[in-house]
């Protein structure tokens, strides 16, 4: 999902390093409708010297979650 993937991308790069994606799970726990307001929230779990997680969850406007992603990234 490339809303998703656009939140975690500023999430993992907000921190004056380059990050890349070394793994990800995704789950997605309902469909979104059409005309659904989506809110992406990207989550630091951890974060070290060369690596951090990340939780990524899509919302709709009820507010239920539509899409949940985890990710691990390795700082540059």
């Amino acid at each position: 999902m490339r809303f998703a993937d656009s939140a975690f991308a500023f999430a993992s790069n907000s921190y004056g390093r380059v990050s890349v994606s070394i793994n990800g799970s995704m789950n997605f726990a309902k469909s979104a409708k059409l005309g659904d307001e989506l809110i992406a929230e990207a989550t630091a779990l951890n974060l070290s010297h060369k690596t951090a997680s990340f939780d990524v969850e899509i919302y709709s406007q009820n507010p239920k979650t539509v899409y949940r992603s985890s990710k691990l990234v390795l700082e540059l």
